[in-house]
């Protein structure tokens, strides 16, 4: 009687052997929200970005690699305005100038908690209100 190995039975051996030799990574992923400001007055706006909210459910244990913002539409270079970053809170920010940020402050956080985006409209520019700013908030994170 010949003894015959299937490849299926190959490469479950193949791959038992490797998982036990192979270095561990942990996964990496990301979320994202988007919401748009209507901004109608020289004034502070708040938007909270809860990955839950927006139908992202994160792994336990997950940690923040990056985060960035990015803000979108032809008026929002008309403005003036000072912005600041939050996470899990208004008192864990970073301040930003300018239509985008890209930041690791927030590196080794909690993944799952909310951040809140501060717009605070300081001039109008050349622009009239209402002003409308999409905004995209992107949460790059790794988990065990």
């Amino acid at each position: 009687m010949k003894n015959r190995i299937s490849i299926a039975s190959l490469i479950f051996l193949l791959l038992q052997n490797l998982l036990f030799i192979a270095p561990t990574y942990a996964a990496s992923s990301y979320w994202m929200g988007t919401q748009t400001f209507q901004l109608n007055r020289l004034s502070s706006y708040q938007e909270t970005y809860d990955p839950i909210r927006f139908g992202h459910n994160i792994p336990p244990g997950s940690r923040i690699t990056r985060v960035e913002v990015g803000m979108s539409g032809t008026q929002v270079n008309t403005i003036s305005a000072n912005n600041k970053l939050c996470w899990n809170s208004t008192t864990n920010c970073v301040s930003f100038l300018g239509k985008d940020l890209t930041t690791r402050v927030f590196n080794d956080l909690d993944a799952s908690k909310p951040f809140y985006f501060i717009f605070d409209v300081r001039s109008w520019g050349s622009g009239r209100p209402p002003i409308y700013v999409p905004t995209t908030v992107t949460v790059y994170y790794s988990y065990p």
